[in-house]
């Protein structure tokens, strides 16, 4: 096996580094933590971004520093500038707030003694080109059909700076693995032996192009990421035996040599015994390891056992688990770490396997010890009870009830406030009747967590790559957090909406209701006459979901999630869907028509305030045949959309709307689809009651779509909108009541093709046009290639 991969260095992604820069990276070697250069780039006035100047001053030593100030003067604001996160006493810059544009920094300085104040900097580390490579060969030899060895040797390369030649001398390394395996050899009763002897060498400048032990190994000898950062040869001798006769009957043993230089100098054994005898069933693991490293000694003991008894119906059960680790010093033998120190017993009552009826009852017992001043200390104590009851009722209905609670006790202060209480649980339904003619949904879960209380930012991105776009409402150049909409136009869309935590947690009682109900007539009615004839045609699709996460214990508002009196402090997140769609002839070709109500709430809490969105919408939809490639459909709408804001007032309105839509297709075959449109809308913001803010939009357009059966597909469309608007445009209110177009005459024409060029290669390309009164023609075009694996 061969493998090479190489970053180009003379097209960094990321950086345009200049010649002075690409010496400084020549000179550190594989030193990747000086990679850095400077953050500051020297760019024109920009309002989408912030900037800096630079200012000369004297810091609290009496030297004169030039430093970067945040601007918005188009005369002085021209440095771009990448803050690094150095750590605290390394920096002189702090961040200072935070604009819907991203975070400002200010100067800090250092005290009377030189000392650095903050802990960012104006720098920018720089990800340096890499290569690695690894060539393997291996073989392996059959003695006879229960024994083989086998043997594989590893060459690598790691070049951590391809922009510098020096500490190129530890770039290659050398692994090497032999061993012998015996399998299956018949012995008594049944039984079979199983051995493997294992030998591996890594040299110390050895590296793998991926992980190839499983994800614990080094945690498991109590090496830490800082010991493993130092290099060292590494052996590692395994020898294993095992008896096996098969899942229930088996005696497994495994010894583990391992020297790795002063990082790791032990053992482990490792024993696995699976018995039963009759009615009951044993099963035990053991793990034991020691490691002596240059300064500390490491022990670890792993221990567990289950014993259960299988009756007809019953399977009571004992489980018992003890995990020591202590890592003690050589000089004095203090214990100074443990990556685990619990006890636990644990109770279960379980019902067969074969019995209809399931459920699972179980108790825990835990207690978890934490190093403390050189000594072992009783940290916590945890009780913990859950309860599983799954069961079908008759042959077309599932249940299933998960309850979990737990209850943990703080030792070191009894009593104190650090004790908690955590409870989980999870009911799921699923049923069907009349043959699948009524299909039934439910799930219903109650949790506490810990939420982190969030912020949000707008940053500029490449057009038609964003999800908003920015409108300044009050003419002043900056960029306010209500000025920033969803964007509806391709070409609008320029800033993502970014939402980052905070550090501040709340305790959050999370409940979570989904229902989904289907209902269809019985099919065979369609063969009858009359009233059942005409039922027949109908059918039903509903669906249900609230979220929400509140700070509200008390019992009747933690588990109901259908309470209401929720006061906005005791609220986290709220989420509400009801969509309901009933249909006649809904696959019938001739015609059918369908109604639909959707109700949708959602609100948040940021760290500045609320913000909520509610939704209301109906519709009727018609649809005939005149003739077989001539469609006609009518659809009828009415919705009121509600925004508001404790923070944002400027996004406080409600906007009723009201549509009437027919259209025309024609579709001679399945290749070819032409239709015709033509709209007629009507939307007020209701929130103040006579304040005239109104649209009346006259709306026609032209659709074509022409495909090639896995080949090619065509989409065009031409829109003529005609709009009559009342109120001021440049504003929220107004974004949404012009649907991001102006007063007047809008055209608007789009043109959408993709082309299979190979078997999972995929071209797509993409042209929206847009001319609105007073305004020049916007032209947005995409060319995206897919490759599919």
């Amino acid at each position: 096996n061969a493998y090479q991969e190489k970053d180009n260095r003379n097209r960094p992604l990321a950086f345009d580094l200049a010649n002075d820069e690409l010496q400084t990276l020549s000179r550190i070697g594989d030193d990747l933590q000086q990679a850095v250069i400077s953050g500051v780039d020297s760019v024109g006035f920009n309002e989408n971004q912030i900037l800096y100047k630079k200012v000369d001053t004297i810091d609290a030593t009496g030297a004169i520093q030039r430093i970067l100030v945040f601007s918005s003067n188009p005369d002085s604001a021209q440095f771009r500038t990448l803050f690094s996160d150095t750590g605290f006493g390394n920096g002189q810059y702090q961040q200072k707030s935070t604009t819907a544009n991203g975070k400002i920094f200010e100067w800090v300085g250092v005290d009377d003694a030189g000392i650095p104040l903050g802990n960012y900097n104006p720098v920018s580390q720089v990800p340096t080109p890499q290569e690695k490579r690894m060539f393997t060969v291996g073989v392996s030899y059959d003695l006879n059909e229960n024994d083989y060895i086998y043997s594989e040797i590893a060459f690598s390369g790691l070049d951590l700076n391809l922009y510098s030649d020096i500490d190129d001398e530890d770039n290659r390394g050398q692994a090497i693995r032999v061993g012998y395996i015996s399998q299956d050899r018949p012995l008594f009763k049944g039984y079979k032996l199983n051995t493997k002897l294992n030998y591996e060498f890594t040299s110390q400048d050895f590296t793998a192009i991926d992980r190839f032990r499983y994800i614990e190994f080094d945690r498991d000898w109590s090496a830490s990421n800082m010991d493993l950062s130092l290099k060292n040869e590494d052996h590692i001798f395994t020898a294993q035996l095992g008896l096996l006769k098969d899942v229930q009957h088996q005696i497994q043993y495994k010894l583990v040599r391992r020297n790795r230089g002063s990082v790791v100098d032990g053992y482990q054994h490792q024993v696995s015994v699976k018995q039963s005898l009759g009615r009951w069933a044993f099963s035990s693991q053991l793990f034991n390891m020691g490691n002596t490293q240059a300064a500390r000694k490491s022990t670890w003991t792993r221990f567990s056992v289950d014993a259960r008894y299988n009756s007809k119906y019953l399977v009571p059960g004992y489980q018992y688990q003890v995990d020591r680790n202590e890592i003690t010093t050589l000089a004095n033998d203090s214990i100074v770490a443990s990556a685990m120190n619990f006890r636990s017993h644990r109770f279960y009552l379980q019902s067969n396997d074969t019995v209809g009826f399931r459920f699972m009852i179980d108790y825990d017992l835990r207690e978890d010890r934490l190093p403390i001043g050189g000594l072992l200390l009783d940290n916590n104590r945890s009780q913990t009870t859950r309860l599983n009851l799954a069961t079908d009722i008759g042959k077309s209905q599932q249940l299933d009830f998960t309850f979990t609670y737990r209850n943990l006790e703080n030792l070191r202060t009894p009593g104190g406030t650090s004790n908690d209480e955590t409870l989980n649980t999870r009911l799921d339904w699923q049923g069907s009747f009349f043959d699948r003619h009524i299909v039934s949904e439910l799930n219903y879960q109650v949790g506490n967590s810990r939420e982190l209380r969030r912020e949000f930012i707008f940053l500029n991105v490449p057009t038609g790559e964003g999800t908003h776009t920015w409108r300044d409402e009050n003419d002043d150049g900056i960029q306010d957090l209500n000025e920033f909409y969803l964007a509806i136009n391709p070409d609008e869309r320029n800033y993502a909406k970014i939402f980052t935590p905070t550090d501040e947690y709340v305790l959050a009682f999370a409940n979570t209701f989904n229902y989904r109900l289907l209902i269809e007539m019985p099919r065979n009615w369609r063969s009858t006459i009359g009233l059942k004839k005409l039922l027949s045609r109908l059918s039903l699709s509903t669906s249900w979901n609230i979220q929400n996460k509140i700070t509200d214990d008390r019992i009747g508002v933690r588990f109901s999630p259908f309470a209401k009196a929720i006061q906005d402090e005791d609220l986290i997140a709220s989420k509400e869907i009801f969509r309901a769609t009933a249909f006649y002839n809904r696959s019938h070709a001739k015609y059918g028509f369908d109604f639909g109500l959707l109700l949708s709430t959602n609100k948040q809490l940021l760290t500045e305030g609320f913000e909520a969105r509610d939704l209301e919408e109906t519709h009727i939809n018609f649809r005939y045949s005149l003739v077989k490639p001539l469609v006609f459909q009518v659809l009828t709408n009415r919705k009121t959309r509600q925004s508001s804001s404790d923070f944002l007032e400027a996004r406080n309105y409600v906007i009723r709307d009201q549509s009437w839509r027919p259209q025309l297709s024609w579709q001679p075959h399945t290749r070819l689809r032409v239709t015709a449109k033509y709209g007629f809308t009507e939307r007020d913001n209701i929130f103040v009651e006579g304040n005239g803010e109104s649209a009346t939009i006259n709306e026609w357009s032209l659709q074509l779509r022409q495909t090639k059966i896995q080949k090619s597909t065509l989409q065009a469309q031409v829109t003529y909108t005609d709009i009559r608007f009342q109120g001021d445009e440049n504003t929220a209110v107004g974004y949404e009541l012009l649907q991001a177009l102006r007063p007047g005459n809008n055209i608007l024409w789009s043109a959408n093709w993709q082309l299979k060029i190979a078997s999972g290669l995929q071209l797509q390309l993409n042209y929206n046009g847009r001319k609105s009164a007073d305004s020049d023609v916007v032209h947005t075009g995409r060319m995206q290639i897919n490759a599919l694996f």
